[in-house]
């Protein structure tokens, strides 16, 4: 057998197929590079979260309270104690959502 041959393949497991599916293998890139984009939409997002929160604190939004800006609306509500596999205190929740005119 001629040794010039053979191709060498990385292979993960013995039992491993290699399977020659264009449109899979094109579906599979689409999907890393979505995954990419979210992960860098959620660092976006988490640095415009953290500068919109430092605003509103700012606005000192009582409990029960709502306030309008622009076509958002923002309240805050409260949380009651509960309790899970751990403790919680009494809190409150802000909630940024559009306003949808109602």
């Amino acid at each position: 057998m001629a040794r010039g041959n053979l191709k060498a393949v990385d292979q993960i497991a013995m039992d491993e197929r290699i399977v020659q599916d264009e449109a899979l293998e094109q579906a599979l890139e689409k999907r890393l590079r979505s995954g990419d984009d979210v992960k860098e939409a959620r660092k976006v997002f988490k640095v415009a979260d953290v500068v919109v929160k430092e605003r509103v604190a700012v606005l000192e939004v009582a409990v029960g309270e709502a306030v309008r800006c622009g076509r958002f609306r923002i309240t805050r509500n409260a949380v009651p104690a509960k309790s899970v596999s751990f403790e919680t205190d009494e809190t409150s929740r802000l909630s940024i959502k559009l306003w949808d005119g109602e």
